[in-house]
């Protein structure tokens, strides 16, 4: 069950955006339906009070140096770098390079974009960077995008990765009987700096829910905090999206 808004001439990417619904009840009294606009004096808000919130359409995200340059693409004149152009999130195969796609279970105010590449061995990486006004502790999120299994996929695997089954499993029954294909992004491994040092998260796509899902509780000073996703994975395709950093209110 889904609520389908196609945006036309707004300028969201993707235009047609997918809302999941949650549980469904029926009403013991009748309900009727009203023809009345509702005008809204403001936007809602995207973030709360205190929440530092970085998105990778944001100035402070870094994909990093992403031209490669392997042996048989320097012998043949090719150079790959970053796409400019938005892609529909082909979970099959991921370019070298971060790409950005969209999909409407992404994180984002007008473009529900994330970024996509190839597993590697941590030597790729993308950064989230916020400067700091207020020292203190601050809980870190990342923001994990993942359709409701309850929406048909439209993306290959797209819907076998927001099963939550184990890394064995490969994905929830369909109608006919046959399996959901194998997610193809299992483990996203973090790096968050703070005070005293950079630790190492390892983020399970498989079993995490969607949302923002929090990183730990670190300690930083007035200066750029950051948290770095590498190309580290055993699945095949890693995702990146948003970093929230949210001030801990200690005074009671």
């Amino acid at each position: 069950r889904a609520i389908l808004v196609n945006t036309l001439f707004a300028k969201n990417i993707p235009g047609e955006i997918t809302i999941p619904l949650g549980e469904i009840r029926k009403l013991r009294r009748g309900a009727s339906a009203t023809e009345d606009d509702e005008i809204l004096p403001s936007l809602p808000l995207l973030n709360e009070p205190g929440e530092l919130i970085v998105d990778n359409e944001d100035p402070g995200f870094d994909p990093g140096i992403n031209q490669t340059d392997s042996p048989l693409k320097r012998l043949l004149g090719i150079k790959s770098t970053r796409g400019n152009n938005y892609q529909q999130g082909n979970q099959r195969y991921a370019p070298e390079f971060w790409q950005p796609v969209v999909l409407s279970s992404y994180y984002g105010r007008y473009i529900l974009s994330a970024v996509t590449t190839r597993n590697g061995k941590g030597d790729k990486s993308a950064k989230w960077s916020v400067r700091i006004q207020e020292p203190g502790y601050y809980d870190i999120y990342c923001f994990i995008g993942k359709e409701s299994d309850r929406i048909p996929g439209r993306i290959a695997g797209q819907r076998g990765a927001a099963g939550g089954g184990s890394p064995g499993n490969t994905g929830p029954a369909m109608p006919d009987g046959g399996q959901q294909p194998e997610s193809p992004i299992k483990d996203l491994h973090y790096k968050v700096y703070h005070d005293d040092g950079i630790d190492e998260i390892s983020v399970d796509f498989m079993t995490i829910d969607g949302g923002w899902n929090n990183l730990g509780r670190y300690y930083l000073s007035p200066d750029s905090a950051a948290v770095e996703l590498t190309n580290q994975s055993s699945g095949r395709v890693i995702m990146g999206d948003a970093i929230k950093w949210v001030k801990v209110n200690q005074e009671k």
